[in-house]
């Protein structure tokens, strides 16, 4: 409410921001997504394939996350489920998109081949069958490339049993919300598992009709993301307020 007082204008980036402060007094509209301009592929499938060596083998990515203790608390029972996943489908590859470094040192003690990625991740996202994605931005770049995800999230226990106290969501992950519909399973703290994970990534195999489901609702959520041109339309509203506080100062 404080904030609401001393700003003449919010903008937001998601449609689902405005009643919080609407609720507060605050003037806010809501401008789109700049993911919306940002997440764009830079080659064709066919030369995305060529490039990542695949041919028609089934894809399935590993996204742990850029932050540390996601990493070290996620990545490894991502492996074990991409272990149980390839015992069912052996032709499937995995890749990882790296973020950080010292990746390595879960994957190289991997029962199966994951081949890690450093450059052209929109492309691969593109190719891909599906991805196994800790929560956050990047479901929501992979929904805008019709990439489904099993999203998971774990964090410290203590950490869960207080943030379950003072926080009320049906849904923690980005499409979900958007559509405040489960169109893409979240499994949390105890749900993730390796048995669980691999459950929910077989359902989003290519030529599976519950992926083909996700993927006509993972466009519906993109929808309320808004048109391109998000960056210009805040650049905009940040010139005429500037253009408005000289008009003020010259009176």
């Amino acid at each position: 409410k404080d904030c609401a007082e001393i700003a003449d204008e919010f903008v937001a980036i998601f449609p689902f921001e405005l009643p919080v402060y609407q609720d507060a007094g605050a003037n806010i509209s809501f401008v789109g997504n700049p993911l919306v301009d940002s997440v764009q592929t830079s080659m064709s499938q066919d030369e995305s394939r060529k490039f990542f060596g695949v041919q028609d083998e089934p894809i399935i990515l590993l996204m742990p996350g850029s932050r540390r203790q996601e990493i070290d608390r996620l990545l490894p029972v991502m492996i074990e489920s991409a272990e149980l996943t390839a015992q069912k489908n052996p032709r499937t590859r995995f890749f990882l998109p790296v973020a950080i470094d010292g990746i390595e040192k879960f994957t190289s003690k991997s029962k199966i081949k994951i081949e890690l990625v450093t450059e052209h991740r929109y492309d691969l996202f593109s190719i891909a069958d599906a991805a196994i994605a800790t929560s956050g931005t990047v479901v929501l770049e992979a929904a805008l490339l019709d990439l489904p995800c099993v999203i998971v999230y774990k964090m410290a226990a203590f950490n869960f049993l207080i943030a379950k106290l003072f926080v009320h969501v049906k849904f923690f992950s980005l499409p979900n919300i958007l559509l405040d519909e489960s169109i893409q399973p979240e499994l949390l703290q105890s749900e993730v598992t390796p048995e669980r994970i691999s459950q929910e990534i077989s359902k989003l195999f290519k030529g599976n009709p519950n992926r083909d489901k996700v993927v006509r609702d993972l466009r519906r959520a993109c929808k309320k993301l808004g048109h391109r041109g998000s960056a210009r339309r805040v650049a905009e509203k940040i010139y005429y307020a500037a253009e408005s506080y000289k008009i003020k100062d010259r009176l």
